[in-house]
């Protein structure tokens, strides 16, 4: 079976919404919103930005 090729299209939106999330991470840390919230943005930035990562990565590889 071919591998579909990572898109650099997917890698680009990937890449904005890591930003995104980081912004809104330090937002609600600067706010001092509830833990619950930050804890969440924090775990939901840190995912994006280790799919982001992946993702250039397999770019990089099947380029």
């Amino acid at each position: 079976m071919k591998k579909n090729p990572v898109e650099l299209l997917s890698v680009i939106l990937s890449g904005i919404t890591a930003i995104i999330g980081i912004i809104l991470c330090v937002l609600h840390f600067i706010y001092k919103s509830t833990n619950l919230l930050l804890i969440l943005y924090t775990l939901c930035a840190f995912f994006w930005c280790l799919s982001f990562i992946l993702m250039l990565i397999r770019y990089r590889i099947s380029k």
